[in-house]
């Protein structure tokens, strides 16, 4: 595990000259845990995450994210968990998570997500169990949005903006145990 939270870090690590940042971590490729949590990260490192491709967890909330990109996840293919929370993402590019087909939990609680489609949960994430989307300003949800997201068991979408859902919006989830809708602005089922 590598913590590096709190640092105040708008890249990760600076490079040596004429190096890339992934070159301070070339010597970890086994490394399975990435905290970079409380920093001011702008962006995903994907030049960081590329010669780790080892990693199962990754830590990122508490930073300044403002999208999830295509590319962004691609060396991942073994995470299994990713905390992007309390950030500025209010995009999520088609495909971020496609090369992720192992994570279990996804963690966007605190953003600015304001749609919910199916875009956004492709197929790949076939295994996600567990998803915060809570205190996001999400208003409207696609009928569609969870049917690539089968094997989730917990959803949660607190304090949201929502005021209505869309007939039958959650019937692809059939192994949902815990489904929690508070403090939002629901008016009718």
């Amino acid at each position: 595990e590598v913590n590096l939270g709190n640092n105040g870090l708008t890249d990760v690590l600076p490079s040596p000259p004429h190096q890339t940042a992934a070159a301070n971590f070339s010597n970890l490729a086994f490394l399975k845990t990435l905290r970079l949590n409380g920093n001011v990260l702008e962006h995903i490192p994907r030049t960081t995450l590329a010669v780790l491709p080892q990693l199962t967890i990754l830590v990122l909330n508490n930073n300044h994210i403002t999208s999830i990109g295509a590319q962004d996840l691609v060396s991942c293919p073994h995470l299994l968990t990713l905390d992007l929370e309390n950030n500025f993402v209010s995009a999520v590019e088609p495909g971020a998570f496609r090369a992720s087909s192992e994570l279990i939990r996804l963690y966007l609680a605190h953003n600015s997500i304001a749609r919910l489609t199916p875009s956004i949960f492709d197929h790949a994430l076939s295994a996600l169990q567990i998803l915060r989307l809570g205190h996001n300003p999400i208003a409207s949800i696609h009928p569609d949005t969870f049917k690539p997201i089968p094997n989730l068991f917990w959803l949660r979408m607190a304090s949201t903006r929502l005021t209505s859902l869309p007939p039958s919006v959650f019937a692809p989830l059939t192994r949902v145990t815990t489904l929690e809708l508070t403090y939002n602005q629901l008016t009718q089922l």
